[in-house]
């Protein structure tokens, strides 16, 4: 889908990606690759390829990425996680898709239709795109510096936000249409982009919920780095500025994300937000558990919802029903799911039409990929999040904390919305690193703000924390550098670019 730009796009970001590498160092090159093509490229439009996942904005970008890694950049090269439990973790993820197939190749009869049976090639076909999604990750997890990962991440995480923020205002203003004008099509329903008598951007994503889940990572990082800074006033405005473009993308669990937890990460101590942290992420393991033994309090919760906003709660009922039509089906092949081709949906048994709504990304691994392939990603995706919780060394590391607590909000999103994307195996593998490497992350002040009371000044920040060229400082770069300022003003070293 698309116009002729749409498919060259998709086709020249590999390359992209291995200038990236050339002109950068390695971290900024991983950062911006991933980043650059999950926010850059168009949504739905795919390259097809045999036996191979389909060449699209998310296949397109982590390939880009490994070959530049692999033979471009001398900054490090790929590797697995040192951890036993994320090794195991990751191989059951990638081998779930073929055993789910092998299980399924029979075909599925509905009233006077029938799905095919899943086939050897699908199921390799499958396999490959579960390896491909979790490249990101590795490739985080290979960079050296694993201490200054987190930080690092949460600049290049606010700086996208305060780019794409002037995008998505137009769109706030003019209703979500430069996907139109460059790439030629409409990715998703307008009807879904109409909040509260305005527009929801959508500018290159999917939908405007996955606008609004990354303007809240923005924000987030953007009070991370202020707190890290010693409040300075530029990214406390900053922090303001991206709050007020994540209120006007109008979607309410990402602006409850925001009120909630940008406190937290502006005045809470590392301690207290990584318990929130691993507290969230035990939630979200937890809630399929509640769904299938009916103890989620599910009535309770529309009736409070209700007396809010009627609408909100109709929405909501609709999702418990969907969900429970849908786990009572993925409960007749728990182990592996029924795979591809649709074969996770309910029909209906006379007419063979399609009855149920997958929305959340924990329904949808459920039913295609059973208990074991949710436990194998949701396993991955919270794993970094508990070991550093139970990390010494990373309980004074507020950079650390603050990411791990803007991950684990990501993760809610897991539940109502199937908003899993690059950025979340990216953040984990970062997150992960700095667990596996702790002698790399160096202690950071807890209590800033205990500090400016203490002395009545604002403090230095850690050593740890304070990157070489604040991404605040918007001066004139030095000449022969230009855009120094954005990147952070390291040399980049590759095996083509002279050595400076």
């Amino acid at each position: 889908m698309g116009n002729p730009l749409a498919f060259a796009m998709i086709a020249v970001w590999p390359l992209v990606c291995l200038v990236l590498f050339d002109r950068l160092p390695a971290a900024r090159a991983l950062l911006w690759s991933i980043i650059g093509g999950y926010l850059l490229l168009p949504s739905v439009t795919a390259i097809p390829a045999p036996l191979f996942p389909d060449l699209d904005k998310v296949t397109g970008s982590a390939v880009g990425a490994l070959l530049g890694m692999l033979f471009i950049s001398r900054d490090g090269r790929p590797k697995w996680p040192e951890g036993k439990l994320a090794r195991l973790l990751i191989a059951l993820y990638i081998a779930v898709p073929l055993l789910s197939a092998l299980a399924n190749g029979a075909p599925m009869p509905i009233g006077p239709l029938s799905l095919p049976g899943i086939s050897l090639y699908d199921g390799i076909s499958s396999l490959l795109a579960a390896a491909i999604a979790l490249l990101p990750m590795i490739l985080a997890g290979s960079l050296p510096d694993a201490g200054d990962g987190p930080l690092r991440l949460m600049r290049a995480l606010a700086l996208a936000g305060l780019v794409y923020s002037f995008p998505m205002l137009l769109e706030i203003r003019l209703s979500p249409q430069l996907n139109v004008w460059i790439y030629g099509f409409f990715a998703h329903d307008f009807i879904q982009m109409i909040r509260y008598g305005g527009f929801r951007p959508m500018v290159f994503l999917t939908h405007g919920l996955w606008v609004a889940l990354f303007a809240f990572t923005a924000v987030a990082s953007s009070a991370a780095i202020a707190r890290v800074q010693g409040y300075a006033r530029r990214p406390l405005v900053m922090t303001a500025y991206l709050m007020a473009v994540l209120v006007l993308c109008k979607s309410a669990a990402s602006i409850l994300y925001g009120v909630a937890l940008v406190p937290l990460i502006l005045f809470a101590s590392p301690r207290i937000q990584l318990r929130c942290a691993a507290l969230i992420a035990a939630a979200v393991l937890s809630y399929p558990l509640l769904q299938w033994t009916e103890l989620l309090p599910t009535e309770n919760i529309i009736a409070s919802v209700a007396e809010m906003d009627l609408d909100r709660s109709r929405s909501l009922e609709f999702r418990f029903n969907n969900e429970r039509l849908l786990l009572e089906h993925a409960a007749e092949s728990p182990w592996v799911g029924w795979s591809g081709w649709g074969r996770n949906m309910v029909f209906d048994p006379v007419t063979g039409e399609d009855i149920s709504v997958a929305d959340g990304a924990w329904i949808i691994i459920l039913g295609v990929s059973g208990m074991l392939g949710f436990v194998a990603q949701f396993g991955l995706l919270v794993l970094p999040i508990f070991l550093g919780w139970r990390n010494a060394r990373l309980q004074d590391n507020a950079p650390f904390a603050s990411l791990a607590l803007i991950h684990a909000a990501t993760l809610i999103d897991l539940i109502p919305n199937a908003t899993l994307t690059p950025l979340s195996w990216l953040t984990t593998g970062v997150l992960l690193a700095a667990v596996e490497r702790p002698a790399e992350v160096r202690a950071s002040d807890p209590g800033p703000l205990a500090a400016v009371r203490a002395k009545g000044q604002r403090p230095a920040p850690a050593d740890s924390a304070l990157p070489p060229e604040p991404v605040w400082r918007i001066g004139r770069p030095d000449p022969g550098h230009a855009g120094r300022w954005l990147l952070g003003g390291d040399q980049p070293r590759s095996r083509f670019s002279s050595r400076r």
